[in-house]
């Protein structure tokens, strides 16, 4: 069996522009071995994140809300790939919440300096972004870039990739670019190696 890649669709729209392109990068995974569970993080009840440094403590976040059981397929997963769209140069607010509360998974590397789980990781953890914004903006995922590579270290995964869709804002409009769309799929072809 392939590595199990957990998707994370970030949009609170549902069927927009980062989720088609979540689901082509998951058909390129999903054809070449890979287990995809995929999640509308939308649809979940996840607070942002409160500071009370609980999880310093323990390495888990002690919120007892969805984000519970986020976390746990994000410590079970291989692979990891958050999709988002671009909102004021960053992710929108459904992603950051999940990014903010892995605070958790930063406790857990830097202050308690524990592995992410006890037994040793069979494959190499590694993930992607999905991100598209409505702009042709030259610096339009600049800050979006630095949150990403701060998640991934956070949540234990050294090596990621992008996939970037500019100037698609309406709904569906993502579709007109085939070659992200080509993108995607490759992307997730390449999740699915060991």
């Amino acid at each position: 069996m392939g590595p199990r890649i957990l998707a994370l669709a970030c949009s609170p729209r549902l069927g927009g522009n980062s989720e088609i392109l979540l689901d082509r990068l998951i058909a390129g995974a999903t054809e070449a071995g890979a287990h995809v569970e995929k999640l509308h993080v939308a649809s979940l009840a996840i607070a942002g994140c409160i500071e009370c440094n609980g999880c310093f403590d323990c390495g888990t976040c002690v919120v007892p809300d969805d984000f519970q059981y986020v976390a746990k397929r994000v410590t079970d997963a291989d692979r990891v790939v958050m999709a988002t769209p671009v909102f004021f140069m960053g992710p929108c607010a459904q992603a950051k919440a999940v990014i903010d509360r892995c605070q958790s998974f930063w406790a857990r590397k830097y202050v308690l300096k524990a592995p992410l789980k006890d037994e040793p990781a069979e494959l190499e953890r590694r993930g992607a972004y999905v991100a598209v914004g409505g702009t042709r903006g030259g610096k339009l995922f600049d800050g979006l870039e630095l949150t990403m590579k701060y998640f991934f270290d956070a949540i234990y995964v050294s090596d990621y990739s992008s996939v970037k869709a500019w100037h698609a804002d309406d709904k569906g409009e993502v579709l007109k670019q085939e070659d992200v769309l080509s993108e995607a799929y490759k992307r997730g072809r390449e999740l699915a190696s060991p």
